[in-house]
C-alpha cells in the first residue's frame, strides 16, 4: 500500500517496502528517500510536520522545512495492552496525538521522555460545571448510576451519594 499526504508546501509518499520520499510544493524532490525501520502504517502532515506511524508501532516526526527530524522514532507499544489504536494526529507544535479504543489519548512529554495521558473516558463523560459545583458543596466525586434509582430525575430521596444529586450544602 501506498500513503500519499499533502499539505500547502510538502508532499510526502510512502511506499510499501518502507521508502518515504519528500516533495516541495513544485513536485521537486527535498532528499534523498528516506529508509525506514518498518513500512508506513499512517502518514500525517501539518503544514511543514510530517508524522509517520510504521507498522512497527513506532511513530517518527520530521519537520521538513527544516529538513530534520523533530521526534522519535518513539515505540508505543505499551499503550496499545488491551486495545487498539484509534486515531493519530499531530499537535501545532509538532508532537503526536494518540488516542485508542479505550477513550485514552496521550502525546509525548519532551521533558519527562514519557507518554502522557492528556485525557480518558472518564473525563470525557463528565459535566464539569455539575462535577465542581457538587464537589465544592459535598465533596463527593462521582455520579453512581448503581446506586441511583433514577438518575434523570432532579433529586431523588434515595440517591444520596453521587455528585449528580450530592448531599445539599445545608447537612
Amino acid at each position: 500500500m501506498v500513503y500519499v499526504a499533502l499539505s500547502s508546501q510538502y508532499a510526502a509518499v510512502a511506499t510499501i517496502e518502507g521508502s518515504l520520499y519528500l516533495y516541495s510544493k513544485l513536485g521537486r524532490r527535498l532528499c534523498t528517500p528516506l529508509a525506514l525501520s518498518s513500512p508506513a502504517a499512517m502518514v500525517i502532515l501539518r503544514d511543514a510536520n510530517l508524522l509517520v506511524l510504521q507498522q512497527n508501532v513506532q511513530v517518527q516526526v520530521w519537520n521538513l522545512a527544516a529538513l530534520k527530524s523533530t521526534f522519535g522514532p518513539i515505540s508505543f507499544t505499551h499503550l496499545l495492552e488491551g486495545t487498539k489504536l484509534e486515531k493519530c494526529n499531530l499537535t501545532q507544535h509538532g508532537l503526536p496525538i494518540i488516542q485508542v479504543a479505550s477513550g485514552c489519548s496521550y502525546t509525548f512529554n519532551t521533558a519527562m521522555q514519557s507518554w502522557a495521558r492528556v485525557s480518558d473516558p472518564f473525563l470525557a463523560q463528565l459535566d464539569f460545571k455539575v462535577f465542581f459545583a457538587y464537589f465544592i458543596k459535598t465533596k463527593v466525586f462521582f455520579h453512581d448510576r448503581s446506586i441511583c434509582p433514577n438518575p434523570t430525575s432532579p433529586l431523588p430521596a434515595s440517591c444520596r451519594r453521587c455528585s449528580r444529586h450530592g448531599r445539599s450544602s445545608s447537612r
